[in-house]
């Protein structure tokens, strides 16, 4: 949306610069931004409002103390590396708003009768006393599901674009709060409420994970998929999966912040390497081609676990870059992560002399069918530097 400094008459030229009349260059498209915008807020604000007046009090007074102690260390165990994006007393506020949002919408207490989550519950007993609008909200707040999301683009007036890694699904959030913390490449477990093509970060767990951490939610995705028999969909992972989800959240960020540690007890500092490139070749071709830098004697065991669309044509494969360790003949190392979709390739590694060899093996491989588009250079800090 473009944010205009003074007000401007429908007759007036275009603050865009076109030369034409307001009216008839960028007024519709505002306007239709601008509703976007008071809706999302007017949805934020009817959360704010059940979550004060009515949804709150009822947790207080339904829920006993002791067991809301045990729910707290469900949710977030103890010793948790929280992500320090924020001064410590704002950052302890974010955690207990994050928690009740958790506790009300997310968490079965066996004190529901019909273990109905609490928000389900209150609009069970006491519906009439919200409006349509707040009805609305707590319905659609149920349904939302839990997902990995990694933050693609961040711009200044506050959209965060995202990608669902689990449903392979692209979002625009629109977000002031925690924006300013975000770069390329953060990974964020939390929920989505979409509304009119636009979302907002209904509930979030207060830790960032590292862009490493995609390769190990690729391998669950393909997990999920493997045992669910088919695509995943946001109603399995809201009733079937949260608790693995879960799970896998918490096992990668205390496995980063153990990273994190080394890296700074050595005093020295890790980097990832993403390198970019664009294919001229099938997916499947590409595979077949690329199987030497892999364990795997045949394509048709990548090829199973790969992501297909309705009609069965592939759409996105994972690699894990192997090489036969020289400890003997049946044990092999992992070199690194690729990445094929569409007609690209991108490929993680951890060293600039990996990122070297990789390239000069994929260029030899796929020799004329490949074209090298750049890498990225990440430290754990996620600061990004450019190469082409």
């Amino acid at each position: 949306m473009i944010s205009r400094q003074k007000k401007v008459g429908s007759n007036d030229p275009c603050l865009c610069g076109s030369g034409k009349k307001y009216k008839k260059c960028c007024f519709a498209s505002d306007m239709h931004a601008e509703q976007k915008y008071a809706d999302l807020h007017r949805m934020i604000d009817v959360r704010q409002r059940l979550m004060d007046r009515h949804l709150v009090p009822y947790l207080s007074g339904l829920v006993p103390e002791d067991k809301l102690k045990v729910a707290m260390v469900e949710f977030l165990p103890n010793g948790f590396p929280v992500s320090q994006w924020r001064p410590n007393r704002e950052l302890e506020e974010e955690m207990f708003e994050q928690l009740f949002l958790w506790l009300i919408f997310s968490w079965r207490s066996d004190n529901c009768p019909t273990e109905r989550v609490i928000a389900m519950q209150y609009l069970h007993d006491f519906g009439k006393k919200l409006t349509q609008e707040e009805r609305q909200f707590i319905k659609m707040a149920c349904q939302a599901h839990y997902g990995f999301y990694m933050v693609e683009k961040v711009t200044m007036d506050g959209q965060i674009h995202v990608q669902d890694i689990l449903l392979d699904e692209d979002h625009i959030v629109q977000e002031h709060i925690i924006s300013c913390h975000l770069q390329c490449g953060d990974i964020l477990f939390c929920q989505l409420l979409t509304l009119h093509g636009n979302a907002i970060f209904h509930s979030w767990f207060p830790s960032i994970l590292p862009p490493r951490s995609y390769a190990d939610l690729f391998d669950l995705r393909n997990s999920l998929q493997k045992d669910f028999g088919q695509p995943l969909t946001a109603s399995a992972l809201r009733d079937q999966h949260y608790q693995v989800l879960h799970d896998a959240f918490i096992r990668i960020a205390f496995a980063s912040a153990v990273l994190s540690e080394l890296q700074d007890i050595c005093d020295e500092e890790l980097y990832v390497y993403k390198l970019y490139f664009m294919l001229s070749v099938d997916l499947k071709t590409a595979v077949q081609k690329l199987l030497p830098l892999t364990q795997q004697k045949s394509a048709d065991a990548i090829l199973s676990q790969a992501q297909r669309d309705s009609e069965g044509n592939l759409v996105q494969v994972y690699m894990h870059w192997q090489q036969r360790s020289n400890q003997g003949q049946d044990k092999w190392s992992d070199m690194g992560d690729i990445f094929l979709k569409n007609s690209s390739l991108v490929a993680q590694v951890e060293t600039q002399e990996l990122a070297d060899r990789f390239r000069f093996l994929v260029e030899n491989y796929l020799d004329g069918q490949v074209v090298y588009d750049g890498m990225k250079k990440t430290s754990c800090d996620q600061s990004e530097s450019e190469y082409e």
